[in-house]
């Protein structure tokens, strides 16, 4: 059932603190207190992407199959409405941190950091058994970044805004990570170039999921600000001061297929090697030293 509202209630509802720096582009959830429990209440941004969009993903998502071989998935629940009018969806609230200001806390261990990492690429394996569950096998996370993973009160790592995922013929949402001006530009038969209505640069497929998750590892090595916006030279050049600070080059190989032809890899079983270079000063040092 819809949860239905005046204009005046969802005016009152209590907006949910984010903290500084999260990216959030469509503008701040609100909390909605239900019979069952409190609800994260997200309304369609008021832009360019057509709601229509939003609606059809929405849509997608509830009606999905098999919803437990993705426990961590934060799953739309219920429909919003407004003075008569559909304006956004609601999903369980759970108080929360966003994985991108757990990784840049400097009061958790690498291990704890290590092993959230991990859990974000053993999600994209299991999502290869979900996709048999989805019409052509199309379910990808897309815009997958450090604040799209919350850590909940209980330590659990959960993937939220799905809203902007890919499932069943979507139109194919902005990604933080995949955009042009980028090295992706320059291999357009692995990471393929599209025009969508929404803003999506690029094709989601599990090359282009498998390269936003590399980012979010090499980002935290790079101690922050790293992305995918410096050039390939830059890439190499602090792929190969990892691989003479220790660094195994098995791993050094996988972040390095992200751009090149072949089909990347998803190297969460190798990361607990990280274990010694996370917030290592060491590590920081490239930075210092590249930009000097």
């Amino acid at each position: 059932m819809p949860i239905i509202l005046s204009k005046r209630e969802i005016k009152n509802l209590e907006r949910l603190k984010l903290l500084s720096g999260t990216s959030n582009n469509d503008g701040r959830p609100l909390i909605y207190p239900s019979t069952n429990g409190q609800l994260l209440v997200k309304t369609f941004p008021r832009s360019t992407i057509p709601s229509s969009c939003k609606f059809e993903t929405v849509d997608r998502l509830m009606a999905l199959k098999n919803k437990d071989i993705m426990p961590e998935f934060i799953y739309p629940t219920d429909y919003v409405i407004v003075d008569g009018k559909m304006v956004g969806f609601a999903m369980p609230y759970y108080p929360s941190r966003t994985l991108r200001n757990v990784l840049n806390d400097p009061n958790i261990s690498a291990a704890i950091k290590i092993s959230y990492l991990k859990q974000v690429g053993d999600i994209l394996k299991r999502m290869q058994a979900m996709r048999k569950n989805v019409k052509n096998g199309d379910f990808f996370i897309n815009d997958l970044h450090e604040d799209n993973f919350i850590v909940d009160r209980n330590g659990i790592l959960r993937v939220c805004d799905l809203d902007t995922c890919k499932i069943a013929g979507n139109e194919t949402f902005k990604s933080k990570y995949l955009v042009k001006d980028t090295p992706i530009e320059e291999f357009p038969n692995k990471y393929r170039p599209i025009q969508s209505p929404v803003g999506g640069e690029f094709a989601p497929d599990e090359n282009s999921d498998l390269y936003c998750y590399v980012m979010m590892i090499i980002n935290i090595l790079y101690n922050g600000g790293f992305y995918s916006i410096y050039s390939r030279k830059q890439y190499y050049d602090f792929l190969m001061y990892l691989s003479e600070i220790g660094v195994p080059l098995e791993l050094i190989e996988m972040f390095a297929k992200v751009y090149s032809n072949e089909d990347n890899v998803n190297p969460s079983d190798l990361i607990i090697a990280l274990q010694g270079y996370i917030d290592n000063p060491k590590v920081k040092e490239f930075k210092k030293k590249y930009n000097s």
